[in-house]
């Protein structure tokens, strides 16, 4: 039997998806092993494009639904001694969803020595 050697690693944006884009904890955290592997973590732009563009829509998803919630608690009075500023640290995050996400993305790739190549010069037809 022939030995393979893999030079390269290479997942696709369902992967992400599929862990939820939790680069913290989990199978997405276990990449960071490739930051001082001999395997090149490595993913084409457009699927780069494609986890970026995800998670912040996912992110600025979420913002809505908590300051929806929010809304919805201040306005029905719920908690009748909590007041809108007790809110304010969310309503500050939510203003700011996408700069959180791309933080995390970019630290994920930092963190995993991820490399990310042009498809259109790997690429023969």
């Amino acid at each position: 039997m022939q030995e393979v050697k893999f030079t390269s690693l290479s997942i696709d944006n369902s992967v992400f998806k599929s862990y939820k884009y939790n680069f913290e904890d989990g199978f997405l955290k276990y990449l960071n092993q490739f930051k001082i592997s001999q395997i090149e973590f490595i993913l084409p732009h457009v699927i780069w494009g494609e986890i970026k563009s995800h998670l912040i829509a996912e992110t600025v998803e979420a913002a809505r639904k908590i300051n929806d919630l929010i809304d919805n608690v201040i306005s029905k009075n719920y908690f009748p001694n909590l007041k809108e500023q007790d809110f304010k640290l969310n309503r500050y995050l939510s203003h700011q969803t996408e700069y959180i996400a791309l933080n995390r993305l970019n630290e994920f790739k930092k963190n995993t020595g991820l490399k990310l190549i042009n498809e259109k010069d790997n690429l023969d037809i």
